[in-house]
């Protein structure tokens, strides 16, 4: 077939190696409305696909993609890198910003994020952060297994109910006072050996070893311990047991010692029994010695 000349170029349908050659000084525009190609294609340089997009081969194995005239993606033989020119791993995504991956609904609303430090809240800079505008859920198996509620705590195995959701836990320390008067100052001083306390959700767990001095309280003192780390829940009648492990120090006729979380308060109440078989609490400050020991434990509600 002969040579066909266009301009100042030539187009060589049939060259000397039996491969057709196209050149041109300037830009090829080829028009027409689809453009098939049955074979593979091989490009030595950047291939344009439109205002500020490309898709180029800059070594062996690497195939970028670009946008707005910068390099967006890079695949290479070990993963696929997002906005990094070395990806380590199967996924690698590196963001100059805090938020690096935007879930949005089918509006283009944001409904998620996955990030890093100013996501939400405070922290080290190296905290993974998670933050919905809604739930999250967790599941497995086809089912739910674990909620986060919007407003707060976990519910488990499809539970969505706000009054069955996990929303605190908490440990620490605490310092009992004992026999403190009417406008709640202390009347006497205490010796704390050691107590702690443990909340999970409204239930409270605390624990002491106290030394308590009875100073110069009147026999007619009801015997309290106050200063719970969380108030007792209001509910009437819900006076909840105590356990006393260990006590020394209390004149003779007391046979048993036992305690209860008061309502509504912050207090707990020490009773007794006495060689009558009854329990009191009034006047048990004349029962007692100059100082005593006493050990307890329980579990309280709290509001």
């Amino acid at each position: 077939m002969a040579d066909k000349t266009f301009g100042v170029k030539k187009i060589n349908l049939i060259s000397a190696s039996g491969t057709p050659t196209i050149e041109s000084p300037n830009n090829l525009n080829i028009n027409a409305v689809n453009v098939a190609i049955s074979t593979d294609i091989s490009v030595g340089g950047q291939l344009s696909l439109g205002t500020g997009t490309s898709i180029s081969s800059p070594g062996s194995n690497i195939l970028t993609l670009g946008t707005n005239s910068v390099e967006r993606v890079r695949i290479n033989s070990t993963g696929v890198g997002i906005k990094t020119d070395d990806p380590d791993a199967p996924l690698t995504i590196q963001e100059s910003g805090d938020v690096q991956i935007r879930l949005k609904n089918s509006s283009g609303t944001t409904k998620a994020y996955l990030g890093t430090a100013g996501a939400f809240g405070s922290g080290s800079t190296d905290d993974l952060r998670i933050r919905s505008e809604g739930n999250i859920l967790f599941g497995s198996a086809g089912s739910e297994k674990m909620r986060m509620l919007s407003g707060g705590g976990l519910t488990f195995n499809g539970d969505t109910a706000a009054a069955n959701a996990l929303d605190d836990y908490e440990e620490g320390t605490w310092t009992p006072r004992a026999f403190n008067n009417a406008s709640g100052s202390s009347t006497t001083s205490t010796g704390t050996r050691y107590a702690i306390y443990i909340k999970i959700g409204r239930i409270v767990h605390i624990q002491a070893y106290i030394n308590v001095s009875k100073g110069s309280v009147g026999n007619a003192v009801n015997y309290t311990i106050d200063n719970l780390p969380f108030s007792v829940d209001g509910t009437s009648d819900l006076h909840s047991a105590i356990a006393v492990g260990y006590f020394t120090g209390l004149s003779v006729g007391v046979s048993t010692l036992f305690v209860t979380a008061q309502p509504n308060s912050n207090q707990l109440l020490v009773r007794y029994t006495g060689a009558s078989g009854t329990s009191t609490s009034t006047g048990i400050g004349q029962l007692l010695l100059s100082s005593h020991d006493i050990i307890f434990a329980g579990t309280y509600m709290t509001t």
